[in-house]
Order: structure tokens, then sequence, then C-alpha cells
């Protein structure tokens, strides 16, 4: 490390700069010489070091440790830590004597570790961090707003804080196996919170390397898209049902349908389509007005639920066109009676 190193007398003035403190503040020793030290301290520690200085040479102390700030020639700040001492000379106080070290790294890194520290604690995600076992040695604020939990996990494996609603085994054997194969693992887990409410976090997990490039921990980023997933739902039963008569449309009839072929086929059941529109559905709008025509629609559909079983479907083709599927029932007779009422 190249010591910065600078003798001052009693007014500031410079009396000699070695080759580092010449190349730290671009200054020359020629130029150096017509500077005055208290000129080019940062304004912040002028006052602490005029301090230092009547502390040195009224004899109250012999050293100082110091850390301050001098501007470059290019006025730049130089952020220098290190000692202080008085010089003496025939029973006299001529001069100090300091030996600084260039902090500039060393501060640089002290403030991308304080900003990281900031973006995770400030962040709304969860952030956690695990040992290459899954013992959790690190989590944020986010995180606790998110699940709920605190010191209590630190110490416990990641496995017991996402506790699943429904149990499943390839969800459980695919995180571990893509960790131990791939170093990675993202996806959605419906889990619960410490309330015991239940919730779907999308997760983020990527290994952490040693210098050797092993495994030592593993970092994961949580987010709580439960919101997300309820406007997806929203959005998903808007588009599969008629806005009008909120029965289920075209498309999501036809899911209906397919997963009741499907089951006729394993489980033989006898299941009925029914087809109907209406007549003269024309001349009501054109008499009475479209929201007659609309109150009518709603009537009919309201009627039509109340004439079929529960896990029967009745859906609205568009327009004036109804269809209704009757599941698992016991003959065509049944399929009749409930055409006829």
């Amino acid at each position: 490390v190249d010591l910065v190193i600078q003798i001052v007398d009693a007014k500031g003035r410079f009396l000699f700069v070695n080759q580092a403190w010449q190349k730290t503040l671009g200054y020359s020793e020629t130029e150096a010489k017509g500077l005055n030290l208290f000129d080019i301290m940062h304004p912040k520690h002028l006052e602490d070091c005029k301090h230092t200085f009547d502390a040195l040479f009224s004899r109250k102390q012999e050293s100082a440790t110091i850390e301050t700030i001098l501007i470059s020639k290019d006025e730049k700040p130089i952020y220098l830590k290190g000692e202080t001492s008085l010089q003496i000379k025939d029973g006299k106080s001529i001069s100090t004597r300091s030996v600084f070290q260039n902090i500039a790294t060393e501060r640089d890194a002290e403030y991308l570790r304080k900003l990281t520290k900031n973006i995770f604690e400030n962040t709304t995600d969860g952030v956690i961090a695990t040992d290459k076992r899954g013992v959790i040695q690190f989590y944020n604020t986010g995180f606790t707003q998110i699940t709920g939990y605190k010191d209590e996990i630190i110490g416990k494996n990641i496995e017991l804080i996402f506790p699943p609603v429904i149990a499943d085994k390839n969800l459980t054997m695919q995180i571990p196996r893509n960790l131990l194969q791939k170093k990675s693992w993202q996806g959605e887990v419906w889990s619960r919170n410490t309330e015991g409410e239940a919730y779907f976090l999308r997760i983020n997990i990527n290994a952490i390397y040693d210098k050797n490039g092993d495994v030592s921990n593993f970092a994961g980023i949580i987010t709580d898209i439960t919101e997300e997933k309820e406007k997806e739902k929203l959005l998903y039963r808007l588009s599969m049902h008629d806005n009008l008569t909120k029965l289920p449309n075209r498309e999501m009839f036809y899911e209906y349908a397919e997963m009741t072929i499907k089951k006729a086929k394993k489980e033989s059941q006898i299941f009925a389509l029914l087809f109907f529109d209406l007549d003269d559905f024309k001349e009501i709008n054109d008499r009475y007005g479209h929201l007659a025509g609309d109150n009518f629609l709603r009537a009919l559909s309201q009627r039509l639920r109340n004439s079929t079983r529960e896990n029967d479907v009745i859906a609205r083709f568009g327009g004036d066109e109804f269809v209704a599927l009757l599941r698992d029932i016991k003959s065509q007779e049944n399929a009749k009676k409930i055409a006829k009422e």
C-alpha cells in the first residue's frame, strides 16, 4: 500500500509531501509547498482538523488518529485515514507528520455494503438466504411482511417455512432435485403464512458459490402474487361468462363439455345436450326496447338454473341461443322430463 505522507507546520504550510501524496492529490512537490492544508481541507473536516492542530502544538497530546478528506487538484474528494504526530526540535513544536492510507476503495465497499443492505431491507419482495443444506441464515423485512415469520426461522430448514395447502409430492421432489442438478429453481407455490391464511408465492432460488466454485449458500426471492392470481381468476371468469346473464359462455361451455365427455367414457355415464333458442325474441326488443329484452334474458337464465340440477351446466351461446348440459343422468327419459319443464 502506498502511504501518503505529509509534513505541515503550525500555520498549515506543507514542508514535505512524498510521491504517493503527489500522485494521490495531483499536485507536484513545488505546487504543494505553495498550498495551505486548510485550503484543501474539505469544509466538513476543517474545524476538527484545526482542533487537532491546536491540541498537538499546545502539547495536550502528542499524536492523533485522523480520518479526513482533502480536495485534489481536479477537485475530487480524497478520503484519508491515518496517524498524525507532533515533531519537536530543540524543545519547540515545529511541525506535524501525518501518515495516511487512501481509503477510497474501503469507503466504496462500505457504501456498496450499506446500499445492498438498504435494498434488501426496503424491497417489498422477500429475500432469504440459507446454507447449502437449506438451513435459513438470513431474511429481510419484506420476507416478514409476506410470511409473518421473524427470528424464529433462523436455523430452521426452508422446507418448514412453505407448507403446501395441497400436498404435492412432485413439487416437493422437484425443488431439491433442481437445486441439486441445476443449482436453481423457480416456480409458484400455494402455501400458508403464520396466520394460517393461504397465499400464492412466486419463488426464485439460486445457488451462491464460494471462491473455489463450490455451492456455499442458496438465496431466494419471494413475491406474494395472491392479488395477481385473484385478478387472473376474475379476468378468466369474465372471459368465460356472458356479461349479461352471468351464465358460462360458448368457450366455457366447451370446457365443461370436454370434461363431461371424458368422465362419461371413463365411468360409463350418460349425459344430454339440449339446444334451444327463443322464438320472436326480436319482437320484444323492437316493441319494448333492449332494456326489457335484457331483463327478459336475465329472468329466463334464472329460470333455467332453477329448472336444472346443481351439477348441470346452462350456457348462453349468444343472442337468444342457449344450451343445457345435463350430466350423469339416469336415462333419456330424465332428459326429456327436464326439457319439458
